[in-house]
């Protein structure tokens, strides 16, 4: 009896054992099954940006289903044989197809990015009716069990695979104007060095305009006042430097003038000696309607700006009845100007009573975009007439009659990537002044409060706008050392994209000032490649693409279109050449390449016609930065954010 009742009862506890494991591997199972759904799924998220987005659910519930133990494919198929219950998959549903809690927060889209959970892929699952072993007592089955998944887009802090390219983002916390010496160093009377912070304003569709007024004390006549532009992460002045880590300023090929000129005259009718004395002189553009212009000011068909100069010249009395370049009745004069190489005549204007306005016809000097700075000489001649006591002829000693005044009495600019990089606007208003010219030119001996204008090229965003990216040619190439410093190792990267991994910089500088991230996790700083690396860059990117893939664009697949590719975003500053051999990993992107320099494609969009003063170079790439969520990346804890072009990735958090 006693052996009987203890069988029965060890048959008992063995069947309940046998069903409570049963329990546990259906459990594991489901949970298995719905973890694997949701990331499978969460793949497609890059498909919410594409277009409407609607495409995007139904793709992610397609690619769960595989996973999920319910599709056609064999992958995590439900565990017990004979013994199945019923599987149930329910994707973005507040509630379970059986049993479970009350419903939850879960959004009814994945691609909605305002629900109480932002970007997020909720797979509940069930297994209901699953068969029991022991079967007494009439229990024949389990009625079901829940197991639930959910995946939410997350800022990537860490990724690889992009090429070898750092892209220079142009979005500076600080931008200042310091005012200088031609020498570069502080003027006279400035108590803080001449910093004046500039304010950000409303973005144009180009530029991202800053502003702000600078107070200049007064200079003695003559002076030239240079302004010089900053851009930071904090406040740092521009004289007597060009940059720094972190900060860098332009003109950056020059620590002197800067990228606009003020000249300090004199009011009133001076002392004529033996030469005329030059009262005020200021340039001029067509194109910009001031002495700075860039590419940006160009447009298209036009190569060339259209640029002038004017000046106010006190040649002695006499002066009446402009002719020509003469002045008849009295003194004749002559007065030359000459930019870049080119002279041209100025003719009198307007008369004033301490001398007359000259000015050259239209745009007399056609310039390129890219020169740089572009001093202004002036050449004056007189004939026949009296000049501080010395009677000047035709046929008399001339080299008492002519002469030029110190050069160079101006400047014009002519924006360039290496003096002036991001800057494509530069203008200086003053209010209430009456001096001609101003505020370029300035009364000598009196204070002046000026308004500096500033464009830079817009931050890097997503726009359906086509956006050329010059990185691996001229003086700016941007080319990294992701995975070795050969030759073989940046054109295998370009192919295949870096091995090496890295993760984002919250410092934003080189080196790190908190430290070097712990052992064993990526680097936040990669080491420059210099040199110029238009032509590997060219004929790595053929290689890359030597199937010619179809341009997509803007209906492509955001999951596996071969035109996508990952860059590294780094901070303007430090491709300026003084930002030292590393670059700090500000950011990441996805590019979408529409086509790059000198490439035999016939499925790529044309070099951007939009950029005529340019040139096509192999060291260019076009096409569309894309919200983008790559596999080969890590996300950290903050939600995305679809407005930026930072890529975005699928992160379990439930």
């Amino acid at each position: 009896m006693f052996v009987v009742v203890a069988l029965g009862s060890l048959t008992l506890m063995f069947a309940m054992a046998v069903d409570i494991g049963k329990w546990f591997l259906h459990k594991r199972a489901l949970q298995n099954q719905v973890d694997a759904a949701a990331l499978a799924g969460g793949a497609y998220f890059g498909d919410c940006f594409v277009g409407d987005g609607s495409t995007a659910f139904p793709a992610m519930i397609a690619e769960a289903q595989k996973y999920s133990g319910m599709g056609a494919t064999n992958y995590n198929p439900q565990v017990g044989g004979a013994q199945k219950g019923t599987l149930y998959m329910r994707y973005n549903k507040t509630i379970y197809e059986k049993g479970g809690p009350s419903p939850d927060d879960t959004p009814a889209e994945p691609c909605d990015g305002t629900a109480s959970a932002p970007y997020s892929f909720d797979v509940k699952g069930t297994d209901a009716n699953i068969p029991l072993v022991f079967q007494g007592l009439g229990i024949t089955s389990l009625a079901q069990m829940n197991a639930r998944a959910r995946v939410q887009l997350k800022k990537q802090i860490i990724g690889y695979g992009g090429l070898p390219l750092a892209v220079p983002n142009v979005n500076p916390k600080t931008v200042t104007a310091t005012f200088v010496t031609s020498t570069g160093a502080p003027l006279p009377g400035c108590s803080a060095s001449c910093v004046f912070p500039l304010t950000r304003g409303a973005d144009t569709a180009t530029m991202q305009m800053w502003s702000g007024n600078a107070t200049i004390p007064a200079q003695a006549e003559g002076t030239k006042v240079g302004v010089r532009i900053g851009l930071a992460t904090s406040g740092q002045g521009c004289n007597v430097i060009s940059g720094g880590i972190g900060f860098i300023c332009f003109d950056n090929t020059s620590t002197a003038i800067g990228l606009a000129v003020m000249r300090a005259t004199a009011s009133g009718i001076g002392v004529r000696n033996t030469t005329p004395i030059l009262k005020a002189v200021w340039p001029t553009t067509l194109c910009a309607g001031s002495p700075f212009f860039s590419d940006y000011s160009i447009a298209a068909p036009a190569t060339t700006c259209g640029a002038g100069v004017q000046a106010k010249v006190d040649f002695g009395t006499g002066m009446t009845n402009p002719t020509n370049s003469f002045l008849t009745g009295g003194v004749k004069a002559v007065l030359q100007a000459t930019v870049n190489g080119v002279t041209a005549d100025l003719t009198p204007q307007t008369a004033a009573s301490d001398g007359w306005i000259w000015s050259t016809s239209g745009g007399a000097f056609g310039l390129n975009p890219g020169l740089g700075a572009l001093p202004v000489s002036l050449h004056w001649e007189e004939q026949d007439g009296v000049m501080g006591g010395k009677t000047c002829k035709t046929s008399g000693n001339p080299s008492t009659c002519k002469g030029d005044f110190p050069n160079p009495v101006q400047q014009l600019y002519s924006g360039s990537d290496a003096g002036s990089g991001p800057i494509k606007l530069l203008s200086l208003t003053e209010s209430g002044a009456s001096n001609p010219g101003r505020p370029y030119s300035i009364t000598a001996g009196s204070s002046h409060t000026v308004t500096v204008n500033v464009g830079l090229i817009g931050s890097l965003k997503l726009t359906p706008q086509t956006i050329l990216l010059r990185l691996a040619e001229g003086s700016r190439s941007s080319a990294i050392r992701c995975d070795g410093n050969g030759a073989s190792d940046f054109r295998d990267a370009i192919i295949n994209g870096c091995k090496t991994p890295y993760q984002l910089n919250p410092s934003g500088i080189c080196p790190d000032p908190v430290g070097q991230p712990l052992n064993g996790s990526p680097n936040d700083c990669v080491p420059l490649k210099p040199g110029n690396f238009g032509n590997p860059t060219s004929d790595a990117l053929d290689t890359r693409f030597a199937s010619c893939p179809p341009n997509n664009w803007q209906n492509y697949d955001a999951a596996n279109d071969k035109r996508i590719v990952q860059l590294i975003v780094t901070d303007f500053s430090y491709l300026g050449g003084s930002g030292g051999e590393e670059v700090p990993v500000v950011d990441f992107g996805a590019f979408y390449v529409t086509g790059w320099g000198k490439a035999s494609c016939v499925n790529n969009e044309p070099w951007p016609a939009s950029f005529a003063p340019l040139s096509e170079s192999r060291g260019d790439i076009w096409g569309h930065f894309i919200k983008s969520v790559p596999t080969t990346a890590v996300g950290g804890d903050i939600i995305c954010d679809p407005t930026s072009i930072t890529p975005c990735v699928a992160v379990m958090v439930r």
